[in-house]
């Protein structure tokens, strides 16, 4: 038998429940105000409108609703104030220090009430986030829905504490236009038979989210909304939509099965990685599998620990998207290198403070590719280091690249395609910088110009580099350029330098139209070179 009294009998239970309203605009999409601080709500006009409220139990009836509960583990009639909280008005814990001593065998009740004030039918969900301290267990809780006239619908059952979460994510309810959703909070201690010394000074948490979408099929519920490391990765292990309320550093992005949705809403997010262990096992933190997607709006990233050959992004066959972010990377940011991965950058800027490309590709075994780039309206650039190491973009394997309106500027080469097609429109390559010298070579040099090219970017320097000299990337090259301008600022720099494998099947092709520029600043250099190997310039066969 466990031990019924305390020497020193109190054990505190601080349970802090914030809610969070949702209000869907335009009748497609819901998302919430600030939920941690519920400041600058904004009523918006729109066909779907939530708000929520709560009410305290109070000993006798004053004109508030009375729920009797006739039926279950708990009987009785709890009476609620008449006045409720507003909870986006008003952020103080519905539920705040309640102190249950062993042998307190009381059911605390909270009355809420979510209300559709639009005029289109809403879904509605709870979402608990819970801080546990270990009392759990010695705890109870049910949630019952009420009607209108305070009847009790279903049977009121005692509930481990520890499934509240899991419970209120298998719940939906449906609240018509112009009506409301009302059910009973209820909780307290276990039978003081089963509760110990082992509970003593423990606590248990919670913030609970009201989730609304149109009730409709396909409409999505509105994301979480997080101010913690420790509110973040609790939200990425139920995947769906989470909204930044404040900066915030992860190790990494745990990716849900069913993906994510990262709004920023123009924080900070930090990604720390893995020290030490990444460098040596070629780690990557971040990973968006087969079937994964990950999105990312609005705000900036910044990612640290990784090195040029390690990136703290990488799709393995799943799909990136980066819309209207700052990536800044302290390497290589993001690699593709599974079979069918897909990455989408728009509106977006990635910058390496030091060695590393911008966006890479493995060509190490056919598991890698194709694979899908699409970069539209955003800037890449790579630090200034040496001028022999960057890469804005690598794309050494098959698949599609394809570039708008967009600006890169590398060190080695601002674009490198060593196999699949690409198609470049409206964008402007650069290669700024002037080499330092590289052994005996010189500044620009002859550097991989009379052999076979290496791996990685053991390559020739040049702002666009297309095609292949090696009997490894035995890939069909084929770039197409429109209205595109291409630069290189060192004196002898080439700007556009193409070899093509020995065959047709796998040679290289390069288009341009005529309001492409390409502009060596040596004015003594061809605008493009053709090195040898099998390679047709806007169709016609000059090397073979």
């Amino acid at each position: 038998m466990k031990t019924k009294s305390l020497r020193n009998s109190i054990i505190a239970m601080s349970v802090c429940i914030v809610l969070c309203t949702a209000m869907l605009i335009g009748a497609t999409y819901a998302w919430f105000t600030d939920g941690a601080t519920n400041s600058g709500n904004v009523i918006t006009a729109g066909t779907l409108k939530i708000d929520a409220f709560a009410y305290d139990a109070v000993d006798t009836e004053q004109g508030g609703m009375s729920v009797t509960i006739a039926e279950g583990d708990v009987t009785g009639t709890f009476n609620f104030e008449s006045e409720g909280q507003n909870l986006k008005e008003d952020t103080t814990p519905i539920i705040d220090n309640v102190t249950i001593e062993p042998g307190d065998t009381e059911a605390y009740a909270r009355l809420v009430e979510v209300v559709n004030n639009g005029n289109l039918d809403a879904k509605v969900k709870l979402h608990f986030d819970v801080t546990e301290d270990g009392l759990a267990g010695a705890l109870w809780f049910d949630f019952v829905q009420v009607d209108d006239e305070g009847i009790v619908v279903g049977k009121m059952t005692k509930r481990p504490m520890s499934t509240l979460s899991a419970l209120a994510e298998k719940a939906e309810f449906v609240v018509a236009a112009g009506k409301s959703l009302k059910y009973v909070f209820l909780f307290g201690m276990n039978d003081p038979d089963t509760v110990g010394n082992e509970f003593q000074g423990k606590s248990f948490g919670m913030d609970v989210v009201v989730l609304a979408s149109q009730n409709v099929e396909g409409a999505e519920y509105a994301e979480y909304v997080v101010e913690s490391a420790d509110e973040m990765t609790a939200a990425l292990a139920e995947g769906g939509s989470i909204k930044l309320a404040a900066d915030i550093e992860l190790q990494s992005i745990p990716v849900a099965e069913d993906g994510v949705k990262i709004d920023l809403a123009g924080k900070k997010l930090v990604l720390s990685g893995t020290p030490l262990t990444r460098a040596a096992q070629g780690y990557r933190d971040t990973k968006i599998a087969n079937g994964q997607t990950l999105e990312i709006v609005g705000g900036t990233v910044e990612l640290k620990g990784n090195d040029f050959q390690t990136s703290a992004l990488s799709i393995e066959g799943g799909k990136l998207v980066l819309d209207d972010v700052d990536l800044i990377s302290a390497g290589t940011a993001i690699t593709v290198i599974g079979n069918g991965s897909e990455l989408v950058v728009k509106d977006s800027t990635i910058n390496t403070t030091d060695y590393g490309c911008c966006v890479s590709t493995n060509a190490s075994g056919a598991e890698n590719y194709p694979i899908d780039i699409t970069i539209d309206n955003s800037e890449l650039v790579c630090a200034y280091v040496d001028g022999w190491t960057s890469v804005g973009v690598l794309m050494n394997v098959p698949g599609k690249l394809n570039m708008k309106d967009s600006t890169v500027k590398g060190g080695l080469s601002a674009v490198v395609v060593r196999g699949g097609d690409a198609v470049l429109e409206n964008c402007t390559l650069e290669r700024p910088y002037t080499p330092i010298n590289f052994g005996n070579l010189g500044p620009e040099s002859n550097y991989n110009m009379n052999e076979n090219w290496g791996s990685g970017n053991d390559l020739p320097l040049s702002t666009l580099l297309v095609g292949n000299r090696s009997t490894s990337y035995q890939y069909a090259t084929n770039v197409e350029l429109i209205g595109c301008t291409i630069t290189a600022a060192a004196e002898g720099a080439k700007t556009v330098y193409v070899y093509g494998n020995a065959t047709e099947e796998i040679g290289a092709s390069l288009t341009y139209d005529s309001a492409t520029v390409i502009t060596p600043a040596d004015k003594s250099i061809e605008p493009v070179i053709v090195g040898g190997g099998y390679v047709t310039v806007n169709g016609e066969v000059v090397s073979q």
